[in-house]
């Protein structure tokens, strides 16, 4: 009898996605989050295939040991350890030795930056940034009302525990 009853199949919840790419809303949740193995071959394309052309992906690159060891590492060190050589041995060991970075200094941003009053994660250089309204209009269009921006010294965005935009302050530009 109980062959008879039809299978009631459940949905597989699918992994939440990480993007490489655009402007992520909350900085702090992206570079806490573990890397796929896809998104560290992807990032590593993004990176070296555009600067060295000559380059081949090895066809095991998914998976060898390196891709895998890399993948349980948070998406930030991985980021900043592809970015120092192009072969997996030397981007293992950046990111499992990563070279300190340097303190930033209110010296290093505006005295007022800008942020909303529920502060995403992130301040911005100013209230017209499209990373912040993009993030807005998100908010708007899930229904939801978007917070106010508001002008906060350096200081007090950095209390709050805010990282800087990307979009605003690149990482690897002078401000």
């Amino acid at each position: 009898m109980d062959s008879e009853r039809p299978r009631i199949s459940t949905p597989k919840k699918l992994p939440a996605r990480i993007y490489t790419w655009g402007l992520p809303l909350n900085l702090i949740r992206v570079s806490a989050q573990k890397v796929p193995p896809r998104q560290v071959l992807a990032m590593w394309k993004m990176k070296w295939l555009k600067e060295k052309p000559h380059l081949k992906v090895p066809s095991n690159f998914l998976t060898r040991p390196e891709v895998i060891e890399l993948s349980k590492m948070p998406h930030g060190t991985v980021r900043r350890a592809i970015d120092v050589d192009p072969r997996l041995k030397v981007i293992l060991e950046a990111a499992k030795n990563p070279t300190p970075r340097p303190k930033t200094t209110s010296a290093q941003y505006p005295e007022h930056v800008w942020i909303t009053t529920s502060s995403g994660g992130a301040f911005h250089k100013g209230k017209n940034c499209a990373a912040l309204r993009k993030g807005q209009r998100i908010v708007e269009n899930k229904g939801g009302t978007p917070a106010p921006v508001i002008a906060v010294q350096y200081k007090q965005a950095k209390a709050r525990g805010t990282e800087p935009c990307q979009a605003c302050f690149p990482p690897n530009r002078k401000r």
